[in-house]
């Protein structure tokens, strides 16, 4: 019964220390093992095997005694990895976007990780009506009466745990919804919204026309990233939700735009 009892501190622990590294990555470009390791209180194996596993993801080149963050735009990161990184900015996000959700309200989440923390919240809500392509989503509220889920069907694409297709997009097709939150693998003053891959774009440009409201939800290194496949121009955005980590002269500009940007 003792190892049934710590699998979930366990898990949570390395979810953190994982969150940790990708973070100290994005920072300073490069990381230390021996330095890790006196940092988060493990040991120098426990984070060499760490680091193994972001190389396993294409997030980094090992190095004699450390790493470094492979340099490209937006990179799509496994599912796992990507929702912790950035976790608490993702949560104040998720808390400011439920903010906008009213009883009655129907509403379009995109596949995602910070989608994915505004559905935890949603739970607390009554009288909703969600509409998602992400499998994470459908799992956080699929045991709630007092919200009606809508699940778009279609082909599942196990990296980021989403559906896709022509009935993904037929189906969101089909409705007219009061607000969408949005995800998006970049964003560029010029080039606009971005995704790490080309599946996703006709869900998303569906789920645009869908909306009255486009909101999109992003923390902070999304933005001045170009990703593979250009899905929309920021004209379309109503608000932006990001974290305050984004660079105040960016956010002018998006403001400049006519774009609504909330930082938290």
């Amino acid at each position: 019964m003792n190892p049934k009892r710590n699998e979930m501190p366990y898990r949570m622990i390395n979810a953190e220390r994982l969150n940790r590294i990708l973070n100290a990555l994005q920072a300073n470009k490069t990381v230390s093992v021996s330095e890790l390791s006196k940092e988060l209180n493990v040991s120098t194996n426990t984070i060499r095997r760490d680091l193994q596993r972001l190389e396993e993801a294409g997030i980094v080149i090992r190095t004699h005694g450390g790493a470094v963050l492979v340099e490209q735009a937006a990179v799509e990161l496994p599912f796992h990895l990507l929702a912790v990184r950035y976790l608490e900015e993702k949560k104040r996000i998720a808390a400011r976007a439920v903010q906008m959700i009213n009883e009655g309200d129907t509403v379009i989440l995109d596949a995602g990780t910070t989608t994915g923390e505004i559905a935890k919240l949603l739970k607390l809500k009554k009288g909703i009506t969600v509409i998602t392509n992400a499998i994470n989503v459908v799992a956080e509220l699929c045991y709630c009466r007092h919200i009606e889920v809508i699940v778009t069907g279609g082909v599942i694409r196990t990296v980021n745990n989403c559906l896709v297709g022509s009935l993904a997009r037929q189906t969101i097709e089909r409705f007219h919804v009061d607000k969408l939150f949005l995800s998006t693998g970049g964003v560029d003053l010029q080039i606009g919204l971005t995704n790490t891959n080309t599946d996703e774009v006709e869900i998303k440009q569906a789920m645009i026309q869908a909306a009255k409201e486009k909101i999109l939800v992003a923390t902070h290194d999304k933005f001045g990233q170009i990703a593979l496949a250009p899905f929309a121009s920021l004209d379309v955005l109503d608000k932006i939700i990001t974290d305050n980590g984004l660079d105040p002269e960016y956010a002018a500009a998006l403001r400049a735009r006519g774009i609504d940007v909330l930082l938290c």
